[in-house]
C-alpha cells in the first residue's frame, strides 16, 4: 500500500507522441487517485502553454522527474518531438540513473535497436494496450506497474532512503547500458 502521507510528491513524466494523447488520457484517469491523494504529479507536453519554451519545458519536465514514462508507438519514433528533444534528455537521466524509466507499449510496433527495447515493459506481458480485448484491463495492468515503482519510491523517501536508484521491480542496471552511454554520445555530437 502506497502511504498516506508524502513529503513532496513523486513527479512523473510522460513521453508521447501527439497520436496517442487519447490512450494517454484514459491512462492518466487511472492514475488519478494516486494523484488526488498527493503522491505524483503528472508533467507532459500539452500542458505547456503557447508561446513558451517548449524544448526548455521539457527538458525541465524530464530532468526533475522521479519516473519518465515512454508511451512507445510508431508514431512515438516518428516523433521529433520525441526523439530529437525528449530521448536524448531521457536517455541522459537513465543513464545517470536519476530516474526510473518505463516503457509501456501501447500499440504494435517493431522497435528493434531501440536503446531500452530490452528494458522492462508494461503491459507486463509485453502485449501492446491497443490490442487487448478490454482497454480498462490493459491500461490498469499498465497502472499497477507504474503504482509499483511510486510506491517504493515513496518508501524510500518517507524512510529517509533518497537516492534514486531501479526499483527491484525492474532487477540490476539494464545491460544495453554501454550502448546507451554510446548512444548519448552520438546524440552529443
Amino acid at each position: 500500500m502506497v502511504p498516506s502521507r508524502t513529503p513532496e510528491p513523486i513527479n512523473i513524466f510522460f513521453s508521447l507522441a501527439p497520436q496517442d494523447s487519447n490512450l494517454f488520457e484514459e491512462l492518466r484517469k487511472h492514475l488519478m487517485i494516486l494523484k488526488r491523494q498527493g503522491h505524483i504529479n503528472m508533467q507532459y507536453d500539452s500542458m505547456i502553454s503557447a508561446g513558451s519554451d517548449t524544448k526548455g519545458m521539457l527538458q525541465s519536465f524530464i530532468r526533475t522527474a522521479d519516473i519518465i514514462v515512454l508511451l512507445i508507438s510508431a508514431d512515438f519514433f516518428a516523433s521529433d518531438q520525441c526523439f530529437e528533444v525528449e530521448m536524448p534528455c531521457v536517455l541522459e537521466q537513465y543513464s545517470a540513473r536519476a530516474a526510473h524509466v518505463l516503457t509501456v507499449l501501447l500499440r504494435p510496433t517493431a522497435w528493434i535497436g531501440f536503446p531500452l527495447a530490452q528494458h522492462a515493459l508494461l503491459p507486463p506481458n509485453g502485449k501492446a494496450v491497443s490490442v487487448w480485448d478490454n482497454l480498462d484491463t490493459a491500461l490498469t495492468e499498465v497502472a499497477k506497474g507504474i503504482y509499483r515503482v511510486a510506491e517504493e519510491l515513496i518508501h524510500r523517501l518517507t524512510s529517509g532512503h533518497r537516492q534514486v536508484k531501479p526499483p527491484s521491480f525492474f532487477g540490476t542496471l539494464h545491460p544495453l547500458q554501454p550502448f546507451v552511454t554510446f548512444s548519448l554520445r552520438l546524440l552529443r555530437l
